[in-house]
């Protein structure tokens, strides 16, 4: 007669299946599905760039004069963040106050680098800046004018910043588009990849067109201003540069590019180049007018690959960026 299986080899069985089940949580790396998350996260994504707050607790709406008697009454808080996926340097500026009333510096004399989002630093960096600056020469009192009960400002910062976007879709090629057969691997001309809802940037690469004809292929480069802020030609974003109190209308909403393709590199310039010799690009340098402008590239297919085949183009663009946000204040006077 068959004996059953006594209670100690059930035991036996039941702790080896609970450590076996227990070895992907514990025992490998890149099991646990939080591991998962994080080594296929794509940082290239997204419309924003350098995030700009008041910080609540330190602007309420309200705020009460002292007559003077409190050197520290007024103190702002501003949070910094860089959302996009590029490293940059920001220069904070205030505005929509008199400074005669409150007492206040229209600029951080901080050097504010922002690190942008990355596999070691998942959400970009975040930073807090204060005014007034405990060494500077404004202290942060406010003096209301006599005769009057109280002094409403509209507070405005501004953040101007250099930014880069990267897009590298794939696109399929062939060195003639009329032999084309049942057999070949993909689509020439058709784009896929390259994240073109955004690409962890407030300038994005909106979409591509490619025309393969025989020798060459033609892209037709959409970009777009795909945040609320405004683009300014990269140049004046450096520190000492225009923005954000001289830009004028010469020197907005200008993007730089490089586009490569099969190690053939074109970039923008000032100076028009020839649109005969392949590779080019046309316009010279971009500007966007409504947000939008186009960039058509010609590039040469190489003759020697007779099937069609698949390779990346890339689009790199260099702008300056500014944002800005507002905050109604209003001081009452207690006499």
């Amino acid at each position: 007669m068959k004996r059953g299986i006594n209670s100690g080899m059930i035991l036996f069985i039941s702790v080896a299946l609970l450590l076996f089940s227990g070895c992907g949580a514990f025992g490998g790396r890149g099991r646990n599905p939080e591991d998962t998350v994080a080594i296929n996260t794509n940082f290239h994504v997204g419309t924003e760039g350098v995030f700009v707050r008041f910080v609540d607790e330190a602007l309420p709406p309200v705020m009460y004069d002292r007559l003077g008697a409190n050197r520290d009454e007024f103190v702002i808080q501003v949070e910094l963040w860089n959302k996009g996926a590029y490293d940059t340097d920001v220069g904070l500026y205030l505005g929509g106050f008199d400074q005669n009333i409150i007492h206040l510096p229209t600029e951080s004399a901080e050097d504010i680098h922002l690190m942008g989002r990355s596999l070691a630093n998942s959400e970009g960096d975040k930073k807090d800046i204060q005014f007034p600056d405990v060494n500077g020469a404004y202290d942060g009192s406010v003096t209301i004018p006599q005769g009057s009960d109280s002094y409403r400002a509209n507070m405005q910062a501004t953040v101007c910043y250099e930014y880069s976007t990267e897009a590298s879709p794939i696109v399929c090629l062939t060195p003639d588009p009329y032999k084309i057969t049942s057999s070949q691997s993909c689509v020439p001309g058709t784009i896929t990849g390259g994240n073109l809802g955004g690409q962890g940037a407030p300038v994005a690469v909106s979409s591509i067109i490619a025309q393969v004809i025989p020798g060459q292929v033609v892209f037709k480069i959409l970009v777009s201003n795909a945040n609320k802020g405004r683009v300014y030609a990269r140049e004046e974003a450096q520190r000492g540069g225009k923005c954000p109190y001289d830009l004028t209308y010469l020197d907005m909403n200008y993007v730089d590019y490089e586009v490569t393709m099969q190690g053939r590199t074109v970039t923008s310039s000032i100076i028009p180049g020839s649109t005969e010799v392949i590779p080019n690009c046309q316009p010279a340098r971009l500007r966007l007018a409504n947000n939008q402008g186009t960039i058509f590239c010609r590039f040469p297919v190489d003759a020697v690959q007779k099937s069609t085949y698949e390779t990346p183009i890339q689009i790199k663009l260099h702008y300056g960026y500014m944002d800005s946000i507002n905050r109604v204040v209003e001081i009452k006077s207690i006499k």
